[in-house]
């Protein structure tokens, strides 16, 4: 583990060191190139000074030919060109002045040039007054031939001084910038030699990882396909044995359907006999004690039926006749009995039918008296005070633009169920808490199977309650609608 750790290191070190000396020569390179850039600016700025300085020489001399000109003839001829030039002279004086920031190497010698160029300019200035205004001989005067002749001859030797200074600082610095460029490319030759030695140990290096990890990767992958293997055949064995399960249910599942339906037979020949013997009553108390065994009865029946449903509906064997029926009917058949039983206890029993609930429609009209029944027969249970209300309406659904979609809404105000109980209440064989299973009775197969049948017609159904202040259950379920 530590070779393989001092191997990491060496390798990041390498890489680091390579960085470095990468970054470097690459701060080296922008030194470089910046130094030279700043030189090429200040070679570029001292040659166009000394063509400066030439050029504005020249112009002055054509100011001094244009003047004398004038003056010897008068002719105003000589003038244009004079004013042309001198206009030249102050732009390049400007230009120069302007340069001297770039290159003060150049100040000293305009801060010389500069007053003699205005003297010998003032000089023509007043020659060529003196010529309009007082004639020839007073401007041939003034022009001092001798003073004249110095300040060109001055003014001559500055530029010439200057342009020599000027060729003198760009040599050596041309030297300096060979210098400093050779010195660059030796470090920058050394840096990438010794960055590519450092690279090829490094990629050595990383190359002996790589294929310490290929190999480990080959053992990896030999452990994978095993892995892989024991999961297949696990997997096998939990498929055969979900499908052994399956089977076992399929079978239990027809066993309870074969024993309820056993079970219903005697159980209706036993209900029958009560209901004779309610008839033939000769006492109170016999009509009492036949009335409590017809009630344990009628439990029981309607606990066989929901199981023999539940058994059917897990196998497939459920079925759903789907023929017109008058809804309004059939919801009012259901709401009559419940009605009298919510008297007894002293509820108020609400029923609405909305005036858009179509009349007839398609559909199981005895699977949804099945679910109203469970649904309000667990109203009325679970209410002691306050009312029961069953509503009917209409519902959009964008989906089933050709049927009649219908919501159903049972409400009380009863016991009502505990948040925690609400995620496991249409689970078979769940009720709210053991209390209720020992105060009301049933094992919990109600609210399972009227979910399985909602959702069976096609519909949705969802519970709402608040412990302590009633339930509410809605199912929203397609019916077709009858042919005209």
């Amino acid at each position: 583990m530590t070779r393989i750790v001092d191997r990491k290191l060496i390798v990041s070190l390498g890489f680091a060191s390579a960085l470095v000396i990468l970054s470097a020569i690459g701060w080296l390179s922008y030194k470089e190139m910046t130094s030279m850039v700043v030189s090429e600016t200040w070679e570029r700025h001292a040659h166009t000074e000394i063509l400066e300085l030439v050029d504005l020489l020249s112009k002055l001399r054509e100011v001094e030919t244009m003047a004398r000109g004038f003056v010897i003839t008068g002719d105003e001829k000589y003038l244009e060109p004079y004013k042309a030039a001198l206009s030249e002279i102050e732009r390049k004086l400007e230009l120069l002045h302007t340069m001297e920031r770039v290159s003060p190497l150049q100040q000293k010698s305009m801060a010389d040039i500069v007053p003699l160029i205005g003297e010998k300019l003032a000089m023509v200035e007043k020659t060529i007054h003196f010529r309009r205004t007082k004639g020839f001989q007073t401007a041939n005067q003034a022009m001092m031939p001798d003073r004249g002749e110095w300040l060109m001859d001055e003014i001559s030797r500055l530029v010439a001084k200057s342009q020599n200074d000027g060729l003198r600082l760009l040599r050596e610095q041309e030297i300096e910038d060979m210098a400093d460029t050779r010195k660059a490319i030796r470090l920058l030759l050394a840096g990438t030699i010794l960055s590519l030695a450092l690279l090829c140990m490094v990629f050595i290096l990383h190359r002996r990882e790589i294929d310490r990890g290929i190999k480990s990767g080959e053992e990896l992958r030999e452990h994978r396909d095993h892995l892989e293997f024991l999961i297949q055949e696990r997997t096998a064995q939990l498929v055969q044995a979900k499908l052994e399960a399956e089977v076992a249910n399929h079978t239990k599942s027809e066993f309870l359907e074969n024993m309820s339906h056993e079970m219903r037979n005697p159980l209706s020949g036993v209900m029958g006999v009560i209901d004779l013997l309610l008839t033939n009553s000769r006492t109170e108390e016999d009509r009492h004690y036949l009335e409590m065994a017809m009630m344990s009865a009628c439990s029981l029946k309607r606990l066989v039926n929901d199981i023999i449903d539940f058994s059917r509906i897990s196998t497939g064997n459920i079925s759903f006749v789907m023929e017109p029926f008058d809804l309004r009917h059939c919801v009012r058949t259901v709401t009559d009995a419940f009605a009298a039983s919510s008297e007894r206890k002293g509820l108020r029993f609400l029923l609405e039918i909305d005036e858009g609930v179509p009349v007839q429609v398609v559909g199981d009209e005895g699977r949804l008296r099945q679910v109203l029944e469970n649904l309000l027969s667990n109203a009325v249970k679970f209410t002691d005070s306050g009312e029961i209300g069953l509503s009917v309406q209409p519902s959009d659904d964008p989906d089933q633009t050709e049927r009649d979609v219908l919501l159903f809404v049972v409400r009380d105000t009863g016991t009502g169920i505990p948040a925690e109980y609400m995620e496991s209440l249409f689970k078979m064989f769940t009720q709210a808490d053991t209390t209720s299973k020992k105060r009301f009775g049933g094992v919990g197969l109600g609210l399972a199977l009227v979910k399985q049948i909602v959702e069976n017609m096609g519909g949705k159904i969802r519970g709402e309650s608040r412990y302590g202040s009633g339930s509410r259950f809605s199912f929203a379920i397609p019916f077709g609608r009858p042919a005209p």
